[in-house]
């Protein structure tokens, strides 16, 4: 998408993404790399004339909707997770989504479907889309199974040498686990006094996600204010903290690339329905340029699980 933006310089470019975690790191991307080029790039605007200038709106499609009626034409209209206009309508969200594509069908001059594992598509075939394939991956991965992982966990945490994300299935599960484990762990890591007196005044000193962040490790999970997760996702690219705690609300989120990843516990992840979670996951271990190998653990009992979802794209 940024190669087609910088060649062919479309002049109204929409771009939706599944969360607005997403849509706020890909803000900060495409206004570093094209606001010099005279765009103007949003999520949500107070003057409407922008639109139509030169401008590329990137967020939810509950966002774009707002929107939608004040858009003539479009150049370039993106979906990201594409795969999840065939979700089961449980809400608005599955219903705005595919009303986001059919409504613009006819007002957009190129369309991109972007989504993993996807062999055909069925039901678009008079729209003439080209489906491209890519098995591509910059870094390798490895992957290993464990018999005692809560030890290797702790062992990586304790050493805080390499960045490790851990995966859990719940906050429940997640907080039993650093309660257990990791609690009399403590580094400095150069918080701001006025940002952490801001978090403890709001909600509580003794707050585990604080509490763990004070003492150099991370967590990400859903119940949490979206200031904090940001900040969580913000040391750990700068490498002042190593590892973070998080459940699936990091796979859909922003990207957070790692040395290692860990499997906690498989439930949500290495189900036969999970697959895209699991790539998801997965996908985050390496890092270009840093990191040529990224290492997958995962509990040895887990095996047969891991050798059903493991598999070729």
């Amino acid at each position: 998408i940024k190669e087609y933006n910088f060649k062919y310089q479309p002049k109204i470019v929409v771009f939706i993404v599944p969360t607005n975690s997403l849509a706020d790191e890909l803000l900060d991307d495409f206004k570093n790399l094209f606001e010099d080029s005279g765009y103007i790039i949003f999520d949500s605007i107070k003057n409407l004339e922008t639109i139509n200038e030169k401008s590329i709106f990137i967020g939810t499609q509950e966002k774009y909707y707002n929107l939608i009626q004040f858009y003539d034409k479009i150049d370039l209209f993106v979906i990201d997770e594409a795969y999840k206009l065939t979700d089961p309508i449980k809400g608005s969200r599955e219903v705005i989504l595919n009303r986001s594509l059919i409504d613009t069908l006819e007002s957009s001059e190129k369309i991109i479907l972007l989504m993993p594992l996807v062999n055909s598509i069925s039901g678009l075939e008079n729209l003439n889309f080209e489906i491209l394939k890519s098995d591509y991956a910059p870094v390798a991965k490895s992957f290993k199974s464990i018999k005692n992982l809560e030890k290797k966990i702790f062992e990586n945490i304790y050493e805080n040498k390499k960045t490790n994300l851990i995966y859990f299935s719940s906050p429940l599960y997640l907080e039993k686990f650093y309660l257990k484990n990791l609690k009399d762990i403590k580094r400095q890591i150069g918080l701001s006094n006025d940002w952490i007196k801001r978090v403890e005044e709001d909600f509580h000193p003794d707050w585990l996600p604080i509490l763990a962040l004070k003492s150099g490790i991370g967590i990400h999970y859903g119940p949490m204010p979206k200031f904090i997760q940001k900040k969580v996702i913000e040391l750990f690219k700068k490498n002042k903290i190593q590892n973070i705690l998080a459940t699936s609300s990091i796979i859909e989120g922003v990207n957070t690339p790692t040395k290692n990843i860990f499997i906690a516990n498989s439930k949500d992840v290495l189900g036969k329905n999970d697959l895209v979670k699991f790539k998801n996951l997965i996908g985050r271990a390496g890092r270009l340029g840093e990191h040529k190998v990224g290492e997958i653990y995962y509990r040895e009992k887990d095996q047969e699980k891991f050798d059903k979802a493991n598999v070729p794209y």
